[in-house]
């Protein structure tokens, strides 16, 4: 292709050409490059997404146990509140109980 009655201006235009056909394949070659390595990024971001929604898929059925424990536990504390007031309201009744029956026995036998 080069010869010697080849202009100077016609081989600048040749190398010119050459060179931005090395850019050109210097670029298809980096951006084939960015595409394999956002391919390989995508992929390990849905094995992050999997990963993700098995480990929810797993701790489902401790977050449920936890929150039914907790429920039992207030549920178990509403019983012994029960308790505490039953046995209060029975100490109280059975004070009232007591001084009226002193109270009673008292009379009978002043009366």
């Amino acid at each position: 292709m080069h010869d010697e009655s080849v202009r100077f201006s016609d081989q600048m235009l040749f190398q010119m050409r050459n060179d931005i056909t090395q850019k050109i394949e210097e670029d298809r070659e980096s951006r084939e490059k960015i595409t394999k390595e956002l391919h390989a990024i995508n992929e390990k971001v849905d094995t992050l997404g999997l990963k993700q929604q098995e480990l929810e898929e797993n701790t489902a059925v401790w977050v449920q146990l936890g929150k039914d424990v907790g429920g039992t536990m207030r549920l178990g504390k509403s019983f012994q509140n029960f308790l505490v007031w039953l046995l209060k309201w029975g100490a109280i009744g059975y004070g009232l109980y007591s001084a009226l029956s002193s109270f009673t026995e008292l009379i009978e036998k002043h009366f």
